[in-house]
C-alpha cells in the first residue's frame, strides 16, 4: 500500500516529465528551458519579476489543492528554491506583480468574492496578513503597480457583479472604469509604470476580447481606446511588457487546441503572431519578463503539475 502511495504522490511529476519530452520534440528549433517544479496547482499561474537592481529574481503563484496561496521564488537562471505556503482561502487564480519597492504584492479572489491582498516584507522574510478592499466580483482580479507622481500606488482590477471593469487603488475604493463596456472573463492587465494601463478581456456580448487600453485614465472620466482581437483565445491571456518601449506587449494566451499561443503588439493595431510553442496545457500560461530579455512563464498540464518555462524573446520572432 506504501508503494502504491508513492506511486500517486509521483504520478504529477512523471506526467510532466512526458510532456517535457514532447515539448522538445516537438519543436528543437527554440531554445526553451523546462524546469518541473512539483506542486499540484488548481488554477493559472502567476509570474513576477522582483527585486530592484542586479537583486532580480522571479516567483511563481498558485492556488494549491488546499485553496491556499503557494509561492515558489526562483533566481532567474533556472535555479527554484521549492514551495511555501502563504495561505488564504482563494476560490480562483492568484494575480502578483513587482510593488516598485523591491517586493512583491498578490491579490485574490476569496472564498465569499471579496478581492483581498498581501505582501511580502523583504527584510523579515514574512507575508502580511490578507486585508479586504470592500468589494464582491465575478471574477478574479490582476493587481499592477504605477508611478503616480513619484509614489508608488497599487492598482487592482476585477470584474464587478455588474459586468463592467472596476478599479481598486491604494488611495481610494473601487471605481467603475466605463458604463458602455460590458465583459465575463477576468481582466489581464499590464504594468508600464506609466498611464495608459492595458487590460485584455472579453466582451460579454460579442465574445470577442478587448485590449481595453487607459483603464486608469478612464476611471477619472477620459475615453478608453479599444481594439479588438482576431485571435482564438479562450479564458485569460497574460499581457506583460515585450520591452521597455510604450506600447510593446507580448500576449501569452491557451488557443482552443490547448497549445500555448503568442503574439507582439508593438504599437496601437499593429500585432504580430510569434513562433508557436509546443505542447498542451490546462489553463493559460502566467508569464513576465525578466531585465535581461528572458521571458519565465508557468503552466500547469492536465494533472495540475506545474513546470517554469524559460524563454529567450529572441528566439520568439
Amino acid at each position: 500500500m506504501a508503494s502504491l502511495a508513492a506511486m500517486a504522490r509521483e504520478l504529477p511529476r512523471l506526467f510532466m516529465s512526458l510532456i517535457v519530452i514532447a515539448f522538445l520534440s516537438a519543436q528543437p528549433a527554440l531554445a526553451l528551458e523546462f524546469k518541473p517544479l512539483g506542486g499540484v496547482a488548481t488554477s493559472r499561474a502567476a509570474v513576477v519579476v522582483w527585486g530592484s537592481g542586479s537583486s532580480q529574481r522571479v516567483a511563481i503563484f498558485i492556488r494549491g489543492q488546499d485553496n491556499a496561496l503557494w509561492w515558489q521564488a526562483g533566481n532567474g537562471m533556472g535555479e527554484w528554491y521549492g514551495w511555501a505556503r502563504i495561505g488564504g482561502s482563494l476560490k480562483g487564480a492568484p494575480a502578483c506583480a513587482n510593488n516598485g519597492l523591491g517586493s512583491v504584492v498578490c491579490a485574490v479572489r476569496w472564498a465569499d468574492d471579496s478581492v483581498q491582498y498581501t505582501s511580502y516584507d523583504i527584510k523579515s522574510g514574512k507575508w502580511a496578513g490578507f486585508t479586504s478592499t470592500g468589494a464582491k466580483v465575478l471574477s478574479d482580479p490582476d493587481v499592477i503597480r504605477l508611478d503616480m507622481f513619484g509614489q508608488q500606488a497599487l492598482f487592482i482590477y476585477a470584474i464587478g457583479r455588474d459586468n463592467r471593469l472596476w478599479e481598486w487603488r491604494s488611495d481610494r475604493p473601487w471605481q467603475m472604469t466605463a458604463q458602455d463596456r460590458f465583459y465575463d472573463t477576468a481582466p489581464s492587465c499590464s504594468d508600464m509604470n506609466v498611464s495608459p494601463v492595458p487590460c485584455l478581456m472579453r466582451n460579454r456580448d460579442t465574445k470577442s476580447f478587448e485590449f481595453f487600453e487607459n483603464a486608469s485614465a478612464a476611471a477619472i472620466g477620459a475615453s478608453p481606446q479599444i481594439e479588438t482581437l482576431k485571435q482564438a483565445m479562450i479564458t485569460r491571456p497574460e499581457v506583460f511588457r515585450a520591452s521597455p518601449v510604450q506600447g510593446d506587449y507580448y500576449v501569452f494566451f491557451r488557443n482552443s487546441s490547448n497549445e500555448i499561443t503568442a503574439t507582439r503588439r508593438a504599437a496601437p493595431g499593429n500585432w504580430k503572431a510569434l513562433k508557436q510553442l509546443p505542447g498542451k496545457i490546462a489553463h493559460d500560461p502566467g508569464c513576465a519578463r525578466f531585465p535581461t530579455g528572458r521571458i519565465w512563464c508557468a503552466i500547469v498540464n492536465q494533472v495540475g503539475a506545474v513546470t517554469a518555462l524559460g524563454i529567450d524573446s529572441a528566439d520568439l520572432k
